[in-house]
């Protein structure tokens, strides 16, 4: 599966890949949280975490792309039911029906 090895200021690299569906969320937020660095991923019932710590002006992060069968194990690993989702999703329905994106 096709996912992001990422490296931090010189660091071990971190493999980031979800079977099915993935994504990485690499943020960097302004307020109370600024300078924070989270990298996460997922697929329909799983959410992980593979890092998520503070960034300081000058530190370097390399991201490539990569083939992997063997992501790095996530430091969070949260499940959600089937239920959730069909939660999740009956309010998003409602919240389309109130914008007028769907009838």
């Amino acid at each position: 599966m096709k996912g992001f090895e990422i490296q931090i200021n010189g660091g071990a690299p971190i493999v980031i890949a979800a079977e099915h569906y993935a994504f990485a969320l690499l943020g960097c937020v302004n307020g109370e949280e600024q300078g924070r660095l989270t990298l996460m991923g997922g697929n329909l019932t799983e959410r992980f975490t593979w890092w998520n710590g503070a960034l300081e002006n000058g530190d370097k992060i390399r991201v490539r792309v990569v083939e992997t069968e063997c992501p790095s194990v996530p430091i969070l690993v949260r499940k959600r039911s089937w239920e959730d989702l069909y939660e999740r999703y009956e309010k998003l329905k409602i919240e389309l029906r109130k914008l007028g994106r769907i009838e």
